[in-house]
């Protein structure tokens, strides 16, 4: 019925309208930046696909951009990535967004790379019989570490990440034993 119609286009309004009002609090005048607003008008629509939503997008951006540097533009085109692998990996999205922030900036690798090495650090824990979610939360919380160890591969990252949590250590830990010596 039209009724119905009218109701559905009021709900996808006003739907689009807080999605605009979020961008505006968040990033203030920039939100007046068509290209801008309508790619996280677009991050956003993906997001709600794997149940998140403007808040986790911004969030996400937001710290990308403020914390690890990273253009927004390109902050943005990660948002999906990051939302998808902590959907997947069980990370919150704050945890997610450290372990591809790390990665890109301190790492200096693409985002094809940040995520080809989560996967793979993911299942190298699971042979190792440690748990994935707990050595990806090590890595996204050490940043320090790798840093200290930047011109170590990110296979090597990942490894010495995987030990560590079969010692029972992170790699903070293991970071401090190794300057002790």
């Amino acid at each position: 019925s039209i009724a119905a119609l009218f109701g559905s286009l009021v709900k996808i309004a006003s739907s689009f309208g807080k999605i605009l009002d979020d961008i505006g609090n968040t990033f203030g005048v920039l939100a007046s930046d068509n290209q801008f607003s309508n790619q996280l008008t677009s991050a956003t629509v993906e997001a709600t696909k794997l149940g998140f939503g403007i808040q986790d997008v911004s969030n996400t951006v937001a710290a990308l951009s403020s914390e690890f540097g990273i253009s927004l533009n390109n902050a943005t085109d990660l948002t999906n990535t990051i939302l998808d692998t902590a959907k997947a990996t069980g990370l919150s999205v704050d945890e997610s967004t450290k372990l591809f922030g790390t990665l890109i900036s301190l790492g200096k690798v693409t985002q094809d790379t940040a995520e080809n090495f989560v996967e793979s650090t993911a299942q190298l824990a699971r042979q190792n019989q440690v748990a994935p979610q707990a050595v990806l939360k090590d890595i996204a919380s050490s940043s320090e570490a790798i840093a200290k160890f930047s011109n170590a591969s990110a296979e090597n990252i990942a490894e010495a990440a995987v030990q560590a949590r079969t010692l029972g250590l992170n790699l903070d830990s293991t970071t401090k034993i190794a300057d002790a010596l």
